[in-house]
């Protein structure tokens, strides 16, 4: 019974300090509570500019991308199109 009581205290222990490690490594030192982060803004750019970013793609990329986030097709209306299946639209998305 003792063996039992010995490793469930280590295992527990062992699991608060590697947590503690955790917390301890640079990461978190460098990071901000999305509670404070009210004044920092992020860079934007305009929508003019990533749509000339996406017209610049390649042409199987360019299509599938331009109809969904432009347009507001569904994954399945572009495959349906394109003639192609929806893991393929799906994997565009995934990529860029």
């Amino acid at each position: 019974m003792q063996h039992k009581k010995q490793n469930k205290y280590r295992i527990i222990r062992t699991t608060i300090n590697s947590c503690k490690d955790c917390l301890r490594t640079s990461f978190w030192k460098r990071a901000t509570e999305i509670d404070n982060a009210d004044g920092i803004e992020s860079p934007k750019a305009s929508e003019s500019e990533i749509l000339d970013y996406v017209l610049k793609l390649p042409k199987n990329y360019r299509i599938s991308i331009y109809l969904y986030y432009y347009e507001g097709y569904t994954v399945k209306e572009i495959a349906g199109m394109l003639g192609k299946t929806e893991n393929i639209i799906s994997a565009t998305y995934k990529k860029g």
